[in-house]
């Protein structure tokens, strides 16, 4: 639609993610990487990223960035949904807008809604939390059968 975007796609077994503006695109395949990780953050046109000091919203997106991939290193293709849920609660920036579980001030951005996936061979489990902070909510689990 004319705007910079970031849309990430995949099944089981890949992955990527596109990150475009009217007159570029960047592609990233997960190929053997264990995951593939975006947070409002352009990672391949970092053209579009703009200066931390001009824009706190960059600024949070690229701590929150840095976050996950700390998160999800640890343990790489042996992470577990538990890690997941560990990282989506995440205040390694405290109770605030830079965390990836941002607890925003007056004006400042919040997680207010969380969405987690594990695929399995023939079936979904999705749990969704709406209208509160991962790490205070309860998640709602939905059993999804594959056809």
């Amino acid at each position: 639609g004319g705007n910079d975007d970031i849309v990430m796609i995949g099944d089981r077994t890949n992955a990527i993610a596109l990150e475009y503006s009217p007159d570029r695109w960047g592609v990233e395949f997960m190929s053997d990487k264990p995951y593939l990780v975006r947070s409002n953050f352009f990672v391949l046109l970092e053209r579009l990223r703009p200066a931390p000091e001009e824009c706190t919203l960059h600024t949070s997106s690229a701590i929150r960035y840095a976050d996950a991939l700390r998160h999800l290193s640890i343990k790489g293709s042996q992470n577990t949904l538990d890690d997941v849920f560990k990282l989506v609660k995440s205040h390694y920036q405290d109770k605030t807008a830079m965390s990836i579980c941002r607890h925003g001030g007056s004006g400042e951005y919040f997680t207010h809604a969380s969405f987690v996936v594990e695929l399995h061979e023939d079936s979904v489990e999705a749990y969704v939390m709406l209208n509160e902070h991962p790490c205070e909510g309860t998640y709602q689990r939905f059993d999804l059968a594959m056809k």
